[in-house]
């Protein structure tokens, strides 16, 4: 028995409209989330990539800015809701990678807008060349490693003195100038875990001096250091041979 052709419309069955209708691509208006989190902003293959702004619910945040596979990528921001006005306060604006803080940005410290650090981070840490504005009105500038002052920096002490040199994990460490512009003198010397082992102080002239020296340093030296060499390499011989 022949079938009978019908050329009747066809029809999407719903499942399948439903989901077509899931599937996120390209721009979405906001879109919410079991947590209660709100997305706004551009998708492919149903991740946030592009252009786009989320509010996290629970950690009363909002991040504005580039998305790649549904991570923080790019040029963006990342804003806390301030609990007495209600509005966004940014604490961070820059570049980011992998959901993290990486490349060039600013990042601004509680509530105070005086602290703040600007430079390179990388991983969520400051990282590179940067510069630390502290509460106190201090700022060093220099190489930051692992989120600590690392290699060769400057601070610039909110009392006028300067320390110019080496730092290590966060602290002084290895060669450096200390500035002690109150005195008009400076330490050249070596620090080690942020203390000054040995050194020699020199005069400056520095008329903003507010408490000057009222003498010079003299000038300390061995009477005899010839003599001092060679009795400290027969001390070593004698040392060597027993």
């Amino acid at each position: 028995m022949p079938f009978l052709k019908h050329n009747l419309p066809y029809t999407e069955p719903l499942w399948h409209e439903s989901d077509r209708k899931a599937q996120k691509d390209g721009y979405r208006s906001t879109f919410y989330y079991t947590n209660r989190d709100e997305y706004w902003g551009m998708w492919k293959d149903n991740k946030r990539h592009g252009r786009g702004r989320h509010y996290y619910h629970k950690g009363k945040a909002m991040y504005n800015g580039l998305w790649e596979s549904d991570k923080r990528a790019g040029k963006g921001s990342y804003s806390l809701l301030d609990p007495k006005t209600k509005e966004y306060r940014t604490i961070y604006y820059g570049e980011w990678r992998d959901d993290m803080k990486d490349g060039n940005g600013i990042f601004y410290y509680a509530h105070d807008v005086e602290s703040y650090y600007e430079g390179n981070w990388s991983c969520d840490k400051r990282h590179g060349f940067g510069k630390m504005f502290f509460p106190d009105g201090s700022i060093y500038e220099g190489g930051w490693v692992d989120d600590q002052e690392h290699g060769r920096g400057t601070l610039y002490l909110s009392n006028g003195d300067v320390y110019d040199g080496q730092w290590e994990h966060g602290v002084k460490h290895g060669q450096g100038n200390f500035h002690l512009r109150s005195r008009g003198h400076v330490l050249v010397g070596t620090w080690f875990q942020g203390t000054s082992k040995c050194g020699e102080i020199k005069s400056v002239n520095d008329s903003s001096a507010d408490n000057p020296f009222e003498y010079d340093i003299p000038e300390l030296k061995l009477a005899d250091p010839t003599g001092v060499l060679a009795e400290a390499r027969t001390h070593l011989k004698k040392k060597e041979q027993n």
